[in-house]
This record gives C-alpha cells, structure tokens and sequence, in this order.
C-alpha cells in the first residue's frame, strides 16, 4: 500500500485505517485501555481511576486531531474512544453560541440574517 492513499493496515485483520499519524494516537489508546483493562476487585478499581486519569490527559488534543481521532476511532471500531472524543466535542461546545461553535468546530457557514444566535447547554 502507498503513502499516497493515506491508509494503513491495522493488525493481522487488514482493516484499513486513514490517517496514519492519528491511527498511533487510536492505538496508543487501546493499548493502554488493554493493559489495564484486566484484574479483579481492589485492582480493577484502581486500574479504572488510572484510566480516568489516563484519558483526561490523552483527549485534550488540537480540534483537527480530536477530528481525525473521531475518525480513526470509528473505522477501528473504538467505541470507548469514541465515545471519549465525542464527550470532549460536546464538553468544548456547551454554553456557545452558534457563531463560536462553529469558529471551534471549523464551520464556515453564516447565521441567516435576522436569525438568532441561541447558546447550546448554557445558563
């Protein structure tokens, strides 16, 4: 496979994966929920607050990598990365309103004229 299709193959299976730089980030991910994934009781627990800890800091990425993770994720199948990517999304647009919201999200459109501009889960 050539560089020029942007594509890598993910283990033994072949799935094709875009973007190869983010797909490391996607890996590094499953790697570190892998490992800690397994134990019981008082381990488990512990496990689970180091990968809390873990994905705050391994989400808190640049929007245009927090978007190509999101696709990487979702051709991986990835679903806790997903849903971790998606939570972050959500988290950065709460309380904006629509012209910061798609500043943030790279959206060039316009509000029509006269509309309004209503803040999505503020106060």
């Amino acid at each position: 496979m050539n560089n020029s299709d942007h594509q890598a193959q993910a283990g033994d299976n072949g799935i094709p994966i875009p973007n190869v730089a983010d797909n490391v980030i996607a890996k590094r991910y499953c790697m570190k929920h892998a490992a800690l994934s397994s134990g019981t009781g008082d381990m488990k627990a512990m496990h689970k607050d180091e990968l809390k800890k873990f994905d705050r800091v391994f989400i808190k990425v640049d929007n245009d990598t927090l978007r190509r993770l999101i696709s990487a994720a979702n051709v991986m199948g990835v679903k806790g990365l997903i849903d971790l990517a998606c939570q972050r999304v959500a988290d950065m647009l709460k309380g904006k309103r629509l012209k910061q919201m798609r500043q943030t999200s790279g959206i060039d459109n316009h509000v029509r004229e006269g509309g309004e501009d209503p803040q999505v889960g503020g106060e």
